[in-house]
């Protein structure tokens, strides 16, 4: 990597063979001839690269020759000729040349600036190893530059230039299915110096394809067999066989086969040993793409063929308590037999015996427990040899027949019996019931009429042995239960008692239980087939169910009835639309409209009927009531009557319609006496009644009836009584005046 710093300018400078830094240091006459310098100026290129050597030229008119000194970054040099070669980049360089006319004395400088570059190097392609044969894969490419590179790509398809691009990334996808490799070229160019490199790179396109293996298709246990696994590869592949459970790893070592216009094949070789009995073997191998990690599999399938066999010594079938051989067949050396059962040696014994040449085992008798794989091993080669196996299933039974059902049938309900039994080959089976046969492990019956116990029998027969054997089942027949009532009253009343009682149809008998639901919780009662019950005036609903079961075969039914409980009527009341109770007298206007309404707890709800003045108003249990102002005062009911028990209750209060005051009346004496004492009564026609104020000498006294005594000589008195009515507070005033007179003197 190069660091565009600034760095220490190193100079390898050159001056001319036989110049002298002594030669410019001159004096003495100088000729009228002499010029210069003049026309001074610096030859060379004006971009230098570092690590590159470039020469310099510093020409002038002068006369005589002038003396050239070089200057750059404080290093002087002598000569009109200076070279240069940078090891490190610098942002600008600036080079000075002074010409001295070396008999006049005079000089002229000028300067250059070079524009420093470095590069191009270290050009690299990074990116896949491969090409991917259905995608694009994208590469880089770089290198050093100052101040900076520019790439140009072109890519190759069999020598021909396939396509070019600009910029330090590319995209290839290869052109057809076919092409098996592509060459990429990228050159880096130096922007300022336009130097360039490039580089080349070969990549193939990474495939994996025709998986197969070779081999023979047919082998024979107990000999030795190769098989190789071919696959088109790039990059090469890694190879795994499995056989029979067990997982292999192809050779390390991979050999290509190099054919013209071919993709390399590479293989892989596995060793294979049969030695087990089997009539065919799956034979795979999985090829990895170790670049692409992609896989493929080639299956073969095996025809393994086994020359050793067991077989029975004739075509008696193997059946329990009686004789049997098994023989080894196919060996060629009987000394080296050995008897395996269920893959485990087998031993002598006194039931078990083996020939003087091991080339059969005998038993005898033969038992259920001599099922089993059965093979001989020879070992006449190198590898023991196993035959191929015979399985061994003992015929036996039929024992311990039993028949799987119901002890008690009820009269039309399906019953299923099945009749079992140890059997091999499996039993076939006959079914008896009464007069009536039928076949198969399974039965099914289901009686139309009562009758007494019966038999069932079952008989299990062997189909090898021909063996047979008998199970007998007692059948007892019930019938129910059937028809089941309930009979009792159809609601219930609180706190009153009431009797149930639940009845069936059942044979021999039934027997009874009795559960039940309410608000207050379940209960359940084994008294009988009656039942008492007495609800609580908190229980709106019971639901009553009566089990009747057939005493002998257990089978029940269920009858369930729901009852509703009759509560109420209870706490009667008369409100108000704000639920204020409505007293014993109810004052209203006459002509207005007071909505009332009736309530009652009951259950199920009350109707509610309306009288007023023992007439017949209304229905519901809301009413708009507007009084009959015919009627100063009438009884206005209702009354709650409930629909299960018909009880009745009833609410009442007086209506009375407020009137007055009028006919406003003061009774008293025409006239006052000063200093005599008068009474005065106030009454008026008011419904329901009034009260009175007076007003005398500007003030106010309650009560109807008010005493006057004038103490002032005055000529008259006015009074006022004004009637107000208790409930309306509506008023009525009536004024008087009384004359006032001396009072009269007896002379007696």
């Amino acid at each position: 990597m190069v660091h565009h710093a600034a760095a220490l300018l190193l100079l390898l400078l050159t001056w001319p063979a036989g110049f002298s830094a002594s030669e410019t240091e001159q004096s003495g006459h100088v000729e009228a001839t002499s010029y210069g310098p003049s026309s001074v100026q610096i030859s060379g290129v004006d971009i230098v690269t570092v690590g590159i050597l470039y020469g310099f030229q510093c020409s002038a008119n002068c006369y005589p020759d002038c003396q050239f000194t070089w200057t750059e970054n404080n290093v002087t040099s002598e000569g009109s000729e200076l070279s240069l070669k940078l090891l490190q980049v610098e942002p600008m360089l600036v080079l000075t040349c002074k010409a001295v006319n070396s008999a006049t004395g005079e000089s002229v400088s000028v300067q250059k600036t070079l524009q420093v570059t470095a590069g191009p190097s270290n050009i690299q392609i990074s990116g896949p190893a491969y090409l991917s044969a259905t995608g694009a894969s994208k590469y880089t490419c770089s290198a050093d530059c100052y101040p900076s590179c520019s790439y140009t790509w072109k890519v190759l398809v069999d020598n021909e230039v396939f396509s070019t691009s600009q910029g330090d990334t590319i995209s290839i996808t290869p052109p057809t299915s076919t092409v098996n490799s592509e060459t990429v070229i990228c050159q880096a160019q130096d922007t300022v110096s336009q130097l360039y490199i490039s580089t080349i790179q070969k990549l193939y396109v990474a495939t994996l394809s025709d998986i197969s293996i070779s081999g023979d298709s047919t082998v024979t246990m107990g000999e030795q067999y190769t098989f190789i696994c071919f696959a088109q590869c790039i990059p090469p592949c890694t190879f795994i066989w499995s056989y029979m459970g067990k997982i292999f790893q192809g050779d390390k070592v991979q050999i290509p086969i190099l054919n013209q216009g071919q993709m390399p094949n590479k293989e892989s070789r596995i060793e294979i040993t049969v030695s087990d009995s089997s009539t065919t073997e799956s034979l795979t191998c999985q090829a990895s793409n170790s670049g692409t990690h992609q896989t493929i599999t080639a299956t073969k399938n095996l025809t393994v063929i086994d020359p050793i066999s067991v077989r029975p010594s004739s075509q008696a079938l193997p059946v329990a308590d009686k004789s049997f051989t098994l023989q080894c067949v196919g060996s060629q050396n009987p000394a080296s037999i050995m008897w395996l059962k269920n893959k485990q040696p087998m031993m002598a014994s006194e039931r078990i015996s083996f020939s003087v040449d091991n080339s059969s085992v005998t038993f005898s008798p033969l038992l259920q427990t001599d099922d089993g794989l059965y093979q001989c091993v020879v070992s006449e080669v190198d590898t023991p040899i196993k035959s191929v196996g015979y399985q061994m299933q003992v015929d036996y039974g039929p024992s311990s027949v039993v028949i799987s059902g119901v002890d008690v049938v009820t009269v039309g309900i399906l019953y299923g019996f099945q009749c079992l039994a140890n059997c091999y080959p499996t039993c076939t089976f006959t079914w008896i019931w009464g007069n009536s046969t039928s076949d198969g492990s399974e039965f099914s019956l289901k009686l139309s009429e009562l009758q007494s116990a019966q038999n069932l029998t079952c008989t299990a027969v062997n189909p090898a042995t021909r063996e047979s054997l008998t199970a007998q089942k007692t059948l007892q027949v019930t019938a129910g239960p059937s028809n089941i009532q309930i009979v009792g009253p159809t609601f219930l009343t609180a706190g009153v008692r009431s009797n149930f009682s639940c009845s069936a149809h059942c044979f021999p008998s039934c027997s009874y239980s009795w559960t039940g639901v309410s608000i207050e919780g379940e209960f359940s009662s084994e008294q009988g087939s009656t039942i008492s019950i007495t609800p609580t005036n908190t229980t709106t609903f019971e639901n009553l169910t009566c089990k009747a079961q057939d005493t002998v075969s257990q089978q029940y039914i269920l009858r369930s009835l729901a009852l509703l409980v009759a509560i109420g009527p209870t706490k009667m009341e008369m409100v108000k639309p704000n639920n204020a109770l409505v007293a014993e007298v109810l004052y209203i206007l006459p002509g207005s409209t007071t909505e009332l309404q009736c309530l009652a707890d009951c259950f199920p709800t009350c109707s509610i009927t309306w009288f007023y003045n023992n007439t017949l108003l209304a229905t519901n249990a809301s009413i708009l009531f507007t009084p009959d102002t015919s009627q100063y005062k009438a009884a206005l009911t209702c009354v709650a009557s409930n629909p299960l028990s018909k009880e009745n209750k009833t609410a009442e209060t007086t209506v009375v319609v407020s009137d007055g005051p009028k006919d406003v009346v003061i009774s008293g004496p025409n006239s006052l006496e000063i200093g005599v004492t008068s009474s005065f009564k106030c009454s008026a026609e008011c419904t329901p009644s009034c009260s009175f104020t007076w007003t005398l000498y500007g003030n106010n006294v309650k009560g109807d009836v008010i005493d006057i005594t004038v103490n002032r000589h005055i000529s008259s008195e006015s009074i006022s009584c004004r009637a107000e009515n208790t409930v309306t507070k509506r008023t009525a005033t009536v004024n008087e005046t009384l004359s006032v007179s001396e009072p009269q003197w007896c002379g007696c």
